[in-house]
């Protein structure tokens, strides 16, 4: 006869093993009763909904119900239910598929920490260049790293940016080598 309390692991005990006084379900971590209320609010982190959540638990822990859990969780949310000021998104804006690579380019730049970084992505092939800059605020590190770019793969026909536009490097880049930029 099994115990009630162990029931449920009945049935795929092959699957169980222990390692250093804890329970896996092959990989994941069976997580107790008594440890799931602290646990919950730990994968819940950053309040991504109920998918998210759920599949975060999946990746690392078992335990009968917690699908359950999670969604009863999630969707007692206060801060998650609190309804929201819809704030209109400006539209979609389109863009032409160029006919070749490296004919239209998109440039930004952007932090990580306090590293800065120029992206650059093809239209056509959807390819991406990422340089780290050693100053984010030089315009003649982006110039640098966009001739390098550039010398790689060709001089695009038009650069699409919002803030290269503005770095007077690159309005004397544009010039010399007939580059139209365009605000993204």
């Amino acid at each position: 006869r099994v115990q009630p309390t162990v029931q449920h692991y009945h049935k795929f005990r092959n699957e169980l093993t222990e390692y250093r006084g804890l329970i896996y379900k092959r990989d994941k971590l069976i997580i107790p009763l008594n440890c799931r209320a602290d646990l919950l609010p730990k994968l819940y982190y950053g309040h991504f909904g109920v998918n998210k959540t759920r599949n975060r638990a999946r990746l690392c822990f078992y335990w009968p119900g917690m699908a359950r859990d999670v969604e009863k969780m999630v969707l007692s949310c206060h801060i998650c239910m609190t309804p929201r000021k819809n704030n209109p998104r400006d539209p979609l804006i389109s863009h032409d598929i160029p006919n070749r690579p490296w004919k239209k380019v998109a440039c930004d730049l952007f932090n990580i920490g306090r590293d800065a970084y120029l992206l650059v992505v093809d239209y056509y092939s959807k390819y991406i260049e990422i340089a780290k800059l050693e100053d984010s605020t030089s315009s003649n590190q982006v110039m640098v790293n966009l001739k390098s770019i550039f010398a790689r793969h060709g001089i695009p026909d038009v650069v699409m940016s919002d803030n290269l536009v503005k770095n007077g490097s690159f309005n004397t880049l544009r010039p010399a080598h007939y580059i139209h930029s365009r605000t993204a």
